[in-house]
């Protein structure tokens, strides 16, 4: 990107027991691509925890059906465990692409409005799998396909900068816009011009908008403003996220 941002950071809220790595390299390549240093929070399950501490308790695997049982030892070395291969996950690809990070544990999610007045982007790696595509089949690019919510803010630009980085580099070949407001029409062009196949999906109310997120064209990232996604609130942030299939990149 032309403007220079090292003085931001993104911060990925990670919950170790469920992160896909792929997210983390989306993370890192859009780290790259902005110009900033990676803040990793690690969030520790304590509810889990808690029902580890009581007497008897059996977990369920979902993946499988099987059952084991949960022990506050095993939660803590699982947790110990997948904080290690992620902090081992950064320290080989982050440098690859010269992206400075820095890893934190916590036990609370931190709040948009906090990593916000930090001078920092919000970024969620996806939770939910994708069952529509093929397993074998693999995209040309990690973000071949994206989701922007357009809102006319300073954000916005941010973002039309981000998105028109990754078409000229060859990463991103499709765009859709989400907005319930009239896009104009140079930064659809600005986009088309580049190379990019763009679709501007329109949407009568804030309502609509989040349900045409939630469905349609499987993409590889979606791009929220900071002003949209504050109207959302964190907790409908967080639902958005365990809903799609996506990471969530939420741009301040």
């Amino acid at each position: 990107m032309t403007e220079q941002h090292t003085d931001r950071e993104i911060y990925i809220a990670i919950d170790p027991q469920c992160v896909r790595h792929n997210s983390l390299d989306i993370a890192i390549l859009l780290a790259e691509r902005l110009n900033t240093r990676i803040y990793a929070g690690l969030i520790s399950n304590q509810v889990l925890r808690q029902v580890a501490l009581l007497p008897f308790t059996t977990e369920i695997l979902m993946s499988s059906g099987e059952e084991r049982n949960l022990a506050s030892e095993s939660v803590d070395d699982s947790q110990q465990r997948m904080t290690y291969l992620i902090q081992k996950l950064l320290e080989q690809r982050a440098p690859v692409r010269k992206v400075a990070f820095r890893i934190e544990n916590t036990t609370e999610h931190i709040a948009l409005k906090v990593v916000l007045e930090n001078r920092q982007d919000l970024f969620l790696p996806a939770v939910k799998k994708s069952f529509t595509k093929d397993s074998g089949e693999r995209r040309a690019s990690p973000l071949e396909s994206v989701k922007w919510v357009y809102d006319n803010c300073d954000s916005s630009e941010r973002c039309l900068l981000l998105l028109k980085d990754l078409v000229d580099a060859g990463l991103t070949r499709r765009i859709h816009v989400f907005g319930n407001k009239a896009v104009p029409r140079q930064v659809l062009s600005l986009l088309s011009e580049s190379g990019a196949q763009v679709y501007w999906i329109n949407a009568a109310s804030g309502e609509e908008l989040l349900e045409k997120l939630q469905t349609g064209s499987d993409v590889d990232l979606i791009l929220l403003t900071a002003s949209f996604s504050s109207r959302l609130g964190d907790e409908r942030l967080r639902t958005l996220n365990q809903q799609c299939t996506a990471p969530i990149l939420v741009v301040g």
